[in-house]
């Protein structure tokens, strides 16, 4: 066959570039340019290659075998959720990926009281991906949002109070409280 019968068959179906033995880097291109996901198909592909492949559809970050911290970082610039693809992000994926969403702390391990901070500051509801919230944090996501409380596990007095301050409604979201205690706040 020659380059552009192989070229039409990449331009008819882009996935066709792991079948196609020792492909160009044109046909490569063409490939990820048509549909990044192609990526998966590719063996080594060059810098150019996955960027091509980023810049059409960043989730193909899951392809690359330790891509550089810029393709990381276009892939997250591009969506936050591509943060969960990578091992170990650095604190400047984690920042791209936070000023997006809030929920994005999912993807973080261990964040500290500052990352919680920010994360519900975007999102109260993301509070929902952190396993026990700080006193600080749990406030922080009420303020935003009295509707937090349900997803906090064990809310802390100081918070179940707020909660019911911001809206009377919140009663609902504590499952053991008596009437005599609400009667009391």
């Amino acid at each position: 066959m020659t380059t552009e019968q192989y070229m039409n068959m990449i331009r008819n179906n882009p996935y066709v570039i792991g079948r196609i033995e020792n492909p160009t880097e044109e046909m490569q291109l063409l490939a990820v340019q048509l549909n990044g996901q192609a990526l998966q198909y590719i063996t080594n592909p060059s810098p150019a290659v996955q960027e091509a492949a980023i810049a059409n559809t960043a989730r193909a970050i899951q392809f690359i075998e330790n891509p550089s911290e810029d393709i990381k970082l276009q892939a997250v610039r591009a969506g936050w959720n591509n943060l969960s693809y990578l091992d170990n992000p650095s604190q400047e994926l984690i920042d791209a990926a936070l000023e997006q969403s809030g929920w994005a702390i999912k993807y973080v391990k261990d964040p500290d009281e500052d990352l919680q901070l920010r994360a519900v500051e975007k999102n109260y509801d993301a509070i929902k991906y952190i396993q026990h919230p700080t006193p600080a944090v749990q406030l922080a996501a009420i303020r935003g949002n009295y509707e937090a409380l349900r997803y906090i596990e064990k809310p802390t007095e100081e918070a179940k109070e707020l909660a019911i301050s911001e809206n009377e409604q919140a009663i609902r979201l504590i499952p053991d409280i008596s009437k005599e205690e609400f009667l009391h706040r």
